[in-house]
């Protein structure tokens, strides 16, 4: 495996398995970004990910905790707020992530 990484095959944001790496067999193709360029893209999605989270945490709180009139108005203006990021940042929003009730391994795919 240290030979597939030495080779450029995990990178930041990396979602290949390490079963998919062969010696000898399987081809490493040149990384057309930088690795600041790659950081700053992680960087990016990990911003997507957190405004995800707060939605889904206002989002369970309106739906079990409190049912106070503010909260309705918050989601509207994290809502906003994410469309505003992904547009900033050109990425693609995801809906099913801001589900509450969504399960952990599903936040990250």
């Amino acid at each position: 495996m240290s030979e597939a990484i030495s080779k450029g095959y995990h990178h930041i944001g990396c979602k290949h398995i390490d079963l998919d790496f062969f010696p000898g067999t399987t081809i490493i193709e040149k990384n057309e970004f930088s690795e600041d360029i790659q950081k700053k893209n992680h960087n990016k999605v990990l911003g997507l990910y957190k405004l995800e989270n707060e939605i889904r945490n206002l989002k369970y709180e309106f739906d079990n905790m409190k049912k106070t009139k503010d909260i309705p108005f918050k989601i509207e203006k994290k809502e906003n707020e994410i469309i505003r990021y992904c547009l900033k940042n050109n990425l693609l929003r995801n809906f099913e992530r801001q589900n509450p009730y969504i399960k952990y391994i599903d936040k990250f795919r």
